[in-house]
């Protein structure tokens, strides 16, 4: 919104008859948003308003009035003008840097090895790395490839946040299709996870064919993401931007839709590399392993500027989204000789995998409480109608999280750029901040859990009400409290992010435990589900978590967010209850049972029928004892008398053990 402000004494040379059209050509206006000025459009500089703020002179024809000049003193009108308009494109970079050879040298080097490799493995050769016998020490190869193919696929999304907005206005695009630009993605890896679920039986898993198509995956995404980067850099320059930005969308399109068909696959296999109890603390870790991934994004498109810029002038947009490109490919690489070294060709047997990275303990069952001495059930233990139940609203709860935290990832670095003015470079903190928050967030989680002091319930409902309450801090709250606006940003980002990874990671886990083989709420069909829900989510996130901001700043994007945190809470809830239930009811049980076992060792050791035991037992013995006097006088063997009981058929009482 802006507000025009103008004085025509000041302006207007005496008798001028062209006062109106000279004194508005003058004018300035301030974006009360943004604290920012920029001068007002004129048919002067109407090509200097388009190249820098890229606005036209059509978009502003309905915004100006023409104010009749009886009036000499000052007036102001209100105006709606994008955010974005005040990003002056001159600051942007012009400087290209072109790739050496060596990169492409080693990329070629890369591709071949792995080719060689696989060679040999097709002809009875054992990738190095994969597991010799069903020990813990072998298979915890395959869990480091998952976590680690976690970390370096968000680590290549922190890079492209904070250079997003401006490649997208280099290609004369707004801020919605810089949230575009990142999201696209999500769209062909949707399509792309049915395909993939259909490649592989998950109830006759072929390990040999599944290892097989992950590697070809991770091949063809090298390929592709080398050939973008590639092209984003020799067109740096070019003045075709609608060509340079459907090119661009089209191959990320192509990308993601090949490492889409790998995933339902990817997660079937580590899922059948755990034990059920397990599969929280490793769904914790690759919540962990993602926020390790951002952190680690922020600092590496630190040193991809600072090696790309080599103390020169700034880098051209598209000429920095190349060199950040390229670095991904790298990582690309890295994804590709794990699963080539990593990933076994026959998977070791379930029932003989013996944990070693998490004890018996670790498997965040609630241990007994010295209070209430109350075992929270697992989601394993539930029939089949409460674990489908918990899988849905895992499902319903990772959609409107990732909604959240994906317009977090966005929003964050837009705002502190366009509204707060800071450099495109050095927005990244927010990845470094929130990311840091998350970490923290589930250590302390799991050590809690592990420890027992804290249930498993407990823990998933405090991290959705932290999550609402750091959505507060997103409203603007300096003109009401005089607070500093972008550290409240930081709280809110923490407090969103933090909660959102310990509370995901526990939700995934129980999804996981309470997946059953063979029915519609299998693994398979959860993870295809959840990816789709996910998925959807993360292409809504951020176009509009930016449009919101683009037209309505701050407070109507913290709307968004508080109700959207407000759901997640609610959905938690939902999931707790049904464990609460059954573990409620599980306690009332055993409560039951004891209370059984206790009245009858009450009545077994109940003095009046110790006693007629004793009296039972002395008739039977003297009947013994005269029937034996009987049949010897006459002549016969004695026989055992039928009212004398063994001492199998009937226990000996405390009396009679002393």
């Amino acid at each position: 919104m802006a507000t025009v402000s103008r004085a025509y004494a000041d302006m207007c040379p005496p008798n001028s008859q062209e006062c109106w059209g000279a004194g508005f050509l003058q004018e300035s206006f301030r974006l009360s948003s943004q604290r920012h000025t920029i001068p007002i459009y004129d048919a002067i500089n109407a090509a200097d308003w388009e190249l820098r703020y890229n606005i036209t002179e059509s978009t502003l024809e309905h915004l100006l009035w023409r104010i009749p000049l009886s009036f000499q003193t000052s007036y102001e009108f209100t105006a709606f003008v994008p955010s974005t308009a005040s990003v002056n494109m001159e600051d942007f970079g012009t400087r290209v840097v072109p790739f050496g050879s060596g990169v492409f040298v080693y990329i070629a080097a890369s591709m071949l090895a792995v080719l060689v490799h696989e060679a040999l493995v097709s002809r009875g050769m054992r990738p190095p790395f994969s597991p010799r016998n069903t020990s813990m020490r072998e298979v915890l190869f395959c869990h480091m490839y998952v976590i680690l193919q976690s970390t370096l696929l968000f680590s290549q999304m922190a890079m492209l946040v904070p250079i997003s907005l401006d490649v997208a206005l280099s290609l004369k695009q707004s801020a919605a299709a810089s949230g575009l630009f990142l999201s696209i993605g999500t769209v062909a890896i949707f399509i792309a996870i049915p395909i993939g679920k259909r490649l592989v039986i998950e109830d006759n898993w072929d390990q040999k064919a599944a290892r097989r198509w992950l590697v070809k995956c991770a091949f063809f995404c090298v390929l592709v993401s080398s050939s973008q980067a590639w092209f984003m850099n020799v067109t740096a320059q070019s003045e075709q931007a609608a060509f340079i930005w459907w090119v661009y969308l089209l191959t990320t399109l192509v990308v993601s839709f090949v490492g889409g068909l790998a995933v339902i696959p990817n997660m079937i296999f580590w899922n059948k590399v755990q034990r059920a109890e397990e599969r929280t603390v490793w769904m914790i870790a690759l919540q962990v392993s993602r926020n390790l991934g951002l952190v680690l994004g922020s600092f590496l498109f630190l040193l991809v500027k600072t090696f790309a810029t080599a103390g020169g002038t700034r880098l051209h947009p598209r000429s920095l989204l190349a060199w950040i490109q390229m670095c991904s490919t790298f990582s690309s690489i890295l994804i590709l000789l794990l699963a080539a070294l990593a990933l076994p060709v026959a998977l070791p047997d379930q029932e003989q995998v013996e944990p070693t990275m998490v004890n018996e303990s670790a498997s965040f069952h609630f241990e007994e409480s010295l209070e209430t001495d109350v075992v929270e059930a697992g989601p394993e233990e539930l029939a089949d109608d409460p674990r489908r139940r918990i899988v849905w609203q895992v499902i319903y709860y990772s959609f409107e999280r990732t909604f959240t935290i994906s317009a977090v990832e966005v929003a964050s670095i837009m705002m502190l750029e366009v509204l707060y003015e800071w450099d495109a470079y050095t927005t990244g903190i927010c990845f470094t901040i929130s990311s840091t928050a998350g970490i923290v967030f589930a250590l302390c989680g799991m050590w809690l859990m592990g420890k027992g002091y804290v249930r498993e319930s407990t823990c998933f409902v405090v991290a959705s009400t932290i999550g609402l309450v750091g959505a507060l801090f997103l409203f603007d709250l300096h003109e009401l409290f005089g607070v500093n606006r972008v550290w409240t940003l930081f709280i809110a980002d923490a407090g969103i992010y933090g909660s959102a990874t310990f509370a995901s990671g526990i939700a995934e886990g129980w999804a996981s435990r309470a997946a059953k083989d063979g029915t519609d709420f299998s693994i398979g069909e959860y993870r295809a589900r959840n990816f789709l829900a996910v998925l959807a989510a993360r292409f809504l996130g951020p176009i509009v978590a930016r449009a919101l901001i683009d037209v309505g700043g701050r407070n109507l994007y913290a709307s968004l967010q508080v109700i959207l945190c407000f759901l997640c809470a609610r959905t938690v809830h939902k999931a707790c209850k049904i464990v609460r239930d059954f573990t409620a009811f599980k306690h009332a049980s055993r409560v039951a049972g004891e209370q059984e076992t206790r009245e009858a060792s009450q009545n077994l050791l109940d003095p009046k029928r110790l006693q007629a035991e004793d009296n039972l037992e002395t008739t039977c013995a003297t009947s013994s004892r005269s029937t034996d006097s009987s049949a010897s006088s006459r002549g016969r063997s004695p026989t055992a008398s039928p009212l004398k009981k063994s001492p199998r058929s009937s226990p000996r009482s405390p009396r009679q053990a002393k």
